[in-house]
C-alpha cells in the first residue's frame, strides 16, 4: 500500500510507527510518499539539528524506518547525551552554539565506536570539519542515499558490537 503523507501538523501518528518510508522526500522537506512494511527495531539515533522542521521530519522518516529517535536542537546539548548509548548520531554541522565538528570530536573521545554522520546544508565544509565523521551527506539529496548511508552505518556498527 503506497500512500502521500504531508507531515507539516501533528508530525507523528503513533498508531502507524513500526512501519517503513521507502520514497521520496520533497526537498523542501513537506512531503513523503509512503509504502507500508513492518520493521523491527533497528537501533537508537541520536539528531541533532537547530532547524526544529528539518529535526521533526528526520525524526518522523527514522521512526518509520523503525529507529528509536532522540533529538536534540544544540551542539551542547549534543554534548550533553555522550553519557547514553546510541548506535548513529547525525548532525549538522551549523549549529547556533558549537559547531558539528567539535560535537563529533566529543563523541569520538567517549565512543569512537558510534558511527557519526554529518548531514549539513553547506555543500564545502571545511576539511577538518569531517574528521571525526563517518560519513557525509548534503541536506535536500536523495532519501535511497540518506537510507542507505544510515542503514550502512548502524549495520557496520552492529557488527561490530556484536
Amino acid at each position: 500500500m503506497v500512500e502521500t503523507y504531508t507531515p507539516i501538523s501533528g508530525m507523528g501518528r503513533a498508531g502507524d510507527r513500526g512501519y517503513g518510508i521507502v520514497h521520496a522526500l520533497q526537498a523542501d522537506f513537506r512531503q513523503v510518499t509512503i509504502v507500508r512494511c513492518p520493521m523491527n527495531p533497528r537501533g537508537r539515533v541520536l539528531c541533532v539539528d537547530d532547524d526544529q522542521q528539518v529535526l521533526s521530519v528526520t525524526k518522523e522518516l527514522l521512526e518509520w524506518k523503525g529507529y528509536d529517535v532522540a533529538v536534540v536542537t544544540s551542539g551542547k546539548a549534543a554534548v550533553a547525551q555522550v553519557c547514553r548509548q546510541f548506535d548513529l548520531v547525525i548532525l549538522d554541522y551549523n549549529l547556533p552554539d558549537i559547531n558539528g565538528d567539535v560535537v563529533a570530536e566529543c563523541w569520538k573521545q567517549e565512543h569512537p565506536a558510534v558511527p557519526i554522520l554529518m548531514l549539513s546544508g553547506c555543500p564545502n565544509l571545511p576539511a577538518h570539519a569531517l574528521d571525526n565523521v563517518n560519513g557525509h551527506l548534503t541536506k535536500g539529496g536523495r532519501m535511497e542515499v540518506f537510507f542507505g548511508m544510515i542503514s550502512e552505518l548502524t549495520k557496520a556498527h552492529v557488527d561490530m558490537c556484536a
